[in-house]
């Protein structure tokens, strides 16, 4: 459900991007990340805290009326940082076939390796995740260095999904690796690179993504 730009255009999917926060057409400079943060405090409050979270349940429903209108096999459901963790507990209704979970950043702050290691939603509904990724395998990306989404959250979903139902995919970065990524960056497929480059890590990544939603036209 999220806008990934020209590559996903040539490739013709319908793309739609949930407006969890602000005005249609706001200019989202002037919104800004704290002001998103300050709109969804209650809803990040929640999944800070592992409790169900109602935004989830709308993006459900949301699935469903997608699925719904464009037909085919299913919808893919991209979460990127602030509810990247959504995914969890979106892909559990039986439209989306195509999970993949973005820099999830959430629980925020993480000042301890509970915390770091943390999914932030509900157990049950963590449980059902990995029981229906057997049938739909969610793909993972997150950068190396980024202190947003720790390395210790992708492995908390590799043990809990197992390897081969969860392909979490950490990329490289500094100067000495492919992209000259910088250290800390965060945001895969939203990010100031060169998607135009295929041998870019980050356009590689969207380059997975997009063959794994043509499966839903196959």
């Amino acid at each position: 459900m999220s806008c990934l730009g020209r590559p996903t255009d040539r490739a013709g999917f319908s793309a739609y991007l949930p407006l969890l926060f602000g005005k249609l057409g706001m200019d989202n400079k002037l919104v800004g990340p704290a002001s998103a943060i300050l709109c969804l405090r209650k809803e990040l409050n929640s999944l800070s805290t592992n409790a169900p979270s109602k935004i989830a349940g709308r993006l459900r429903a949301l699935c469903r009326r997608i699925h719904a209108e464009c037909g085919g096999r299913g919808v893919g459901v991209i979460g990127m940082c602030l509810i990247g963790n959504l995914l969890l507990s979106v892909m559990l209704d039986e439209s989306v076939l195509v999970p993949v979970m973005c820099e999830p950043a959430v629980p925020l702050v993480p000042w301890s390796k509970e915390r770091t290691a943390a999914l932030g939603v509900p157990d049950d509904d963590a449980r059902r995740a990995a029981e229906r990724a057997r049938k739909v395998q969610v793909l993972g990306f997150r950068f190396e260095t980024d202190t947003k989404c720790p390395d210790d959250r992708f492995q908390t979903l590799e043990q809990l999904f197992g390897k081969k139902c969860f392909k979490g995919k950490t990329i490289p970065t500094g100067p000495n690796n492919p992209g000259k990524i910088p250290n800390g960056s965060h945001s895969v497929l939203t990010g100031e690179f060169d998607y135009s480059d295929l041998n870019h890590p980050a356009r590689k990544a969207l380059d997975e993504i997009i063959e794994r939603l043509q499966t839903l036209s196959s």
